[in-house]
């Protein structure tokens, strides 16, 4: 039997060909064979730098201890298999809880290309599904020095966690997607709709998550702290995600949802 063929090391030089001139997202790269986690080096890079690590992107080809919401593992699997980015942005949007809705629909900007007809959603606050399965996970964490704000990034690009490592149905995009060129979207979407919530005002983020969410939970959602369930009925940056009927409805502010379950088609819980 054959050895496995490696993937190759992530490309700088044409990552940055890629980008526009004067896009601040990604300007600054630091590319590690392997780390512990990319969250906590550019944490330590933000300390060391300041401001002056604003849009600087840390990617680790391997990563021994990364980690997700919760402080739950993440598989990163092979070296250059997939992605396992950390970024700093500055300024954040405002409020700081929508960098991550943010950066979630970014993330469905460069996955729809590599989708193949395969549906795409967000499973309430940061996981990137394929036709129901997890592809991605997003990290936001704030309150760091002069209010700058970190967001951690895994793809499952070429690579599937196996089931030991998933306690979930996990799937990747595709074994030959260009990885530099996935990475140049992601980084142009997010800077482009930062820049446009700034200048237009929330209206499309709201839209665009309301219906990425939707496609997880078509019958709607329900609170695991709370069991108030019912269909999603509006996405407001202010005010936060609303769900239920008429009269009966709940809307809860962005950093106030513990966890959300979507409900199937049979429920009749309500």
């Amino acid at each position: 039997m054959s050895a496995v063929r490696p993937f190759p090391p992530l490309d700088t030089e044409r990552l940055q060909r890629m980008l526009p001139c004067g896009q601040q997202l990604g300007s600054k790269l630091l590319v590690l064979a392997e780390c512990d986690s990319t969250q906590d080096l550019v944490r330590t890079e933000v300390t060391r730098r300041g401001l002056d690590a604003a849009g600087l992107l840390v990617l680790s080809e391997a990563q021994s201890q990364g980690r997700g919401r919760r402080n739950r593992d993440w598989w990163t699997g092979p070296p250059s298999a997939n992605l396992a980015v950390s970024l700093v942005v500055y300024p954040p949007p405002n409020p700081i809880e929508s960098l991550t809705m943010h950066a979630a629909c970014a993330l469905a900007d460069a996955a729809l290309p590599e989708s193949r007809g395969r549906r795409i959603a967000l499973k309430w606050p940061n996981d990137l599904l394929l036709n129901g399965a997890k592809v991605a996970g997003l990290l936001a964490e704030s309150g760091l020095e002069a209010g700058i704000a970190l967001l951690g990034l895994g793809v499952n690009l070429r690579a599937t966690p196996p089931a030991e490592a998933a306690p979930y149905q996990t799937s990747s995009l595709h074994p030959m997607v260009d990885r530099e060129a996935f990475l140049a979207r992601w980084l142009i979407s997010l800077e482009r709709r930062l820049c446009h919530a700034r200048l237009v005002g929330p209206a499309r983020l709201e839209s665009d998550c309301l219906r990425l969410l939707r496609a997880w939970a078509p019958h709607g959602v329900e609170e695991a702290r709370s069991a108030q369930a019912g269909p999603l009925v509006q996405f407001s940056v202010q005010d936060g995600l609303t769900w239920g009927f008429e009269g009966a409805e709940i809307t809860r502010p962005l950093g106030w949802i513990d966890r959300l379950d979507a409900l199937p088609a049979s429920d009749r819980s309500f």
